[in-house]
């Protein structure tokens, strides 16, 4: 049979089956059209799960380790004192600060609102620059939400803050972010430990590092593990 028959064939079949062969192939574009829709889905719903964290200015995030059959969680995630003495003589660190995250709410206006407060020490390297002893940096999905600007106020434990600054890229757990300092964070009833430590390694060069290695540790053997550099790569989800 020669390839000129054949290829008569194969369009004379495609011809008189037309109805069938349109619907495998709307089948499969539709298959196709699903999977990318929950891909971006899955995608969207992980960066606004942990793009506070995956953002932070920290080259790496020590947490405590959990127990046996739990899982890795900064939620959950008690930091001592011992510890974080133990994180800032690490050979390699050249600053660890604690962060402390606690689900909360604010008042924009007169209007309450659910947030994630993260409370770190205004002069920490791991805070965001327009942090204050009276000034909160806040998240961008709050701003829309509420038709906020920089400059205007919101109150955090009957406190008034100023916003200095509105960020990009900053939810927790599906909740936006509100950089708070330390101190007001302590008076809304949270733990005195931090969740975590974020630290921030000596470079010899000027390239940018994310904080994609995430080390553990311990606040039972306050040992957290050696500063490791590692090199740019895009910020990843994590718990």
């Amino acid at each position: 049979m020669t390839k000129e028959k054949t290829l008569f064939l194969a369009i004379r079949d495609l011809w008189w089956a037309r109805g069938r062969f349109a619907l495998m192939a709307g089948a499969i574009a539709l298959i196709t059209l699903l999977v990318v829709m929950l891909s971006g889905l899955t995608e969207g719903l992980g960066r606004q799960s942990t793009s506070a964290i995956t953002s932070l200015r920290a080259d790496q995030i020590a947490m405590e380790r959990p127990a046996s059959g739990e899982t890795l969680s900064m939620s959950t995630s008690r930091i001592t004192d011992a510890a974080l003495q133990k994180a800032k003589t690490q050979p390699g660190v050249s600053a660890a600060d604690p962060i402390g995250i606690s689900t909360t709410r604010v008042t924009v206006g007169s209007t309450p609102a659910p947030a994630t407060l993260f409370g770190v020490d205004p002069k920490a390297a791991v805070a965001p620059s327009g942090l204050g002893p009276d000034s909160a940096v806040v998240s961008s999905e709050l701003v829309k939400d509420h038709t906020m600007q920089v400059g205007d106020s919101i109150s955090v434990n009957g406190k008034t803050l100023r916003v200095a600054k509105v960020v990009d890229n900053a939810s927790f757990s599906h909740i936006p972010v509100v950089w708070v300092p330390r101190s007001l964070w302590l008076q809304t009833g949270a733990q005195p430990e931090g969740r975590a430590v974020c630290s921030r390694c000596r470079r010899r060069t000027a390239s940018t590092h994310s904080p994609s290695t995430r080390q553990q540790a311990s606040s039972r053997s306050h040992a957290p593990a050696r500063c490791r550099r590692s090199g740019p790569t895009p910020p990843r989800t994590a718990r």
